[in-house]
């Protein structure tokens, strides 16, 4: 939701990992946080012991209704309140 709107996810996270991780991935649905965290610690536990990088977009992890809320503060219905949930 956020991405291509200057969040941070906008900064390719994993090609800056990609060097000094053994594993890096984007999980992109609620489904696959579980499965792919535990991928993460196996691979970050096997072999030599090493860092793993697991970007979570936080529209992954929050309703848009939460991320909405905790950007609008109040009801208010000015125009940086319509741009903002526009924004969002």
């Amino acid at each position: 939701m956020l991405k291509g709107r200057g969040a941070l996810q906008d900064i390719d996270q994993i090609s800056l990992f990609t060097s000094i991780c053994k594993y890096c991935t984007t999980i992109k649905t609620v489904r696959d946080i579980v499965p792919t965290l535990k991928l993460a610690l196996q691979v970050a536990a096997s072999g030599t012991p090493g860092p793993v990088f697991v970007e979570i977009p936080v529209d992954v992890l929050y309703t848009y209704s939460m991320v909405k809320k905790e950007v609008v503060k109040g009801k208010s219905t000015g125009f940086r309140a319509r741009l903002v949930s526009w924004y969002v």
